[in-house]
């Protein structure tokens, strides 16, 4: 029978653990849960929940590569990207609150919108997506979208992170605020959770050019406290 300083050994361990497991919907982490057919990236199974995202059309598949060292998935700009996890799209819509976080690399081309992942409604109007460019975020339908300045302006790696409070999203980029804004009232609710892009109006929209290490999605507005450690790890585990 473990000793109480056993116990409370264990207890340190586990309120250690990155990342914080309470109220974690989605933890899409590159070093696991790659479903690979030779170099092509066929599926990606998030750690927390399960929840699936893939790719079945030729040409379309990411490959694996690395952020310093560290396993990350490789979007050609194109057309790579991986969709599915019908559930997943419908906790990122307006319906309730949430903190996303993200850790990527942009590979040029810094002008053109590049989304790192979003939710769509049948494909024909999206809810919400984050993406690099001078329009950091939409969240509406395709033609209601709330915009602000929201880019890294570099191939260098980054981390984003942005918290919907339910009436309001803000977001960071490497921990630095970056934008605050009223969320749009109008959306549709999502049934398509796409990484790599967002899909909507029938086709494949501002495909995401460069490499996704990780991404997490939690079911709560996080505090400055738990937002600033989270991403924090996120570098840490990167080594920006």
């Amino acid at each position: 029978m473990p000793s109480p300083g056993q116990i409370a050994a264990a207890s340190r361990v586990k309120s250690n653990a990155f990342p914080p497991s309470v109220n974690l919907l989605a933890d899409f982490d590159a070093t696991t849960g790659v479903t690979l057919s030779t170099t092509n990236v066929t599926a990606w199974t998030d750690r927390a929940s399960g929840y699936v995202v893939s790719q079945v059309v030729e040409g379309r598949y990411p490959t694996v590569d690395s952020i310093n060292g560290r396993a990350a998935l490789v979007f050609d700009g194109t057309d790579d990207n991986l969709t599915g996890a019908t559930a997943l799209a419908g906790l990122i819509d307006q319906s309730a609150p949430y903190t996303a976080y993200f850790l990527g690399q942009l590979s040029g081309n810094l002008s053109s919108p590049r989304a790192m992942f979003g939710a769509s409604n049948s494909g024909t109007a999206y809810a919400y997506h984050f993406h690099q460019n001078t329009d950091g975020y939409g969240r509406g339908s395709a033609s209601v979208t709330n915009n602000g300045t929201q880019t890294p302006g570099t191939t260098n790696p980054f981390d984003y992170t942005a918290v919907y409070t339910g009436s309001n999203i803000s977001t960071w980029v490497n921990g630095v605020a970056s934008l605050s804004a009223a969320a749009n009232t109008v959306a549709p609710v999502c049934d398509l959770f796409s990484i790599g892009c967002l899909i909507y109006g029938g086709g494949i929209q501002q495909p995401w050019n460069g490499l996704i290490g990780r991404i997490l999605i939690y079911s709560v507005a996080h505090d400055s406290t738990t937002r600033g450690a989270i991403s924090a790890g996120l570098r840490t585990l990167y080594g920006l």
